[in-house]
């Protein structure tokens, strides 16, 4: 079974533009993610696997080429993991 993406629960949010604001109560910490950490934030729901979120970016962003934007989205998402943000479900 693929690995799913999943928010933490603890974790609170709130839209700011594009962006979207977090507060990890945990850590006492404020993180502030661009459009792009915000469109993978937004898609750890536990429906999306790796290969999911890459396929529906180039129909959201209009990008034409996926290759690059694994790598990138992969970036993304270890990121988020390593920070304790999402989790693999």
């Amino acid at each position: 079974m693929t690995e799913r993406y999943l928010r933490n629960p603890k974790i609170e949010e709130a839209p700011l533009g594009s962006d979207i604001m977090l507060f990890d109560p945990a850590k006492s910490q404020f993180y502030v993610l661009n459009s792009t950490m915000a469109y993978l934030w937004r898609h750890c729901e536990g429906e999306f696997d790796m290969e999911g979120i890459v396929k529906s970016v180039p129909k959201d962003f209009a990008l034409s080429d996926g290759a690059p934007v694994a790598a990138d989205m992969k970036a993304g998402l270890d990121e988020l993991l390593a920070l304790g943000m999402i989790t693999k479900g």
